[in-house]
């Protein structure tokens, strides 16, 4: 998907207050920050891209309950999502990721936490206060 069809896409979302949006297997490698800006989306499928990096602000998502990133080439979990705390569902299923962030714990809604199919080592000391 070219970069200017996607900021098409996630305009057209933001207008009409999507709930749902669907970016698999597009090719995407990079997010625009605007995907952050959808104040009403709920469910944010990326499934089968390249993404390995997120954009830094997260500041609009705050209705955001599920995150689906499986098989892209995230290497770490990062702190992008520490800051959705209405977060419930969050699947990295098959990437690269190494470690998590202490601030795992911040999740405090999380339900399903799908790590399978990564290169984990060692789990933060904080993954055992949290609820999942």
């Amino acid at each position: 998907m070219e970069q200017a069809e996607l900021e098409k896409t996630i305009e057209k979302a933001k207008c009409n207050r999507w709930r749902r949006l669907s970016l698999n297997s597009k090719q995407l490698d990079t997010l625009p920050n605007s995907i952050c800006d959808l104040p009403d989306l709920a469910y944010l499928n990326l499934r089968d891209n390249q993404l390995n990096i997120l954009p830094s602000s997260n500041n609009n998502l705050s209705r955001l309950t599920t995150l689906i990133l499986d098989n892209n080439s995230m290497f770490a979990l990062p702190e992008f999502f520490v800051g959705i705390t209405g977060l419930k569902r969050l699947s990295l299923y098959n990437n690269k990721i190494t470690s998590l962030t202490e601030n795992i714990n911040k999740l405090s809604k999380m339900q399903c936490l799908n790590l399978s199919s990564n290169y984990l080592t060692r789990l933060p000391k904080s993954i055992g206060s949290c609820q999942i």
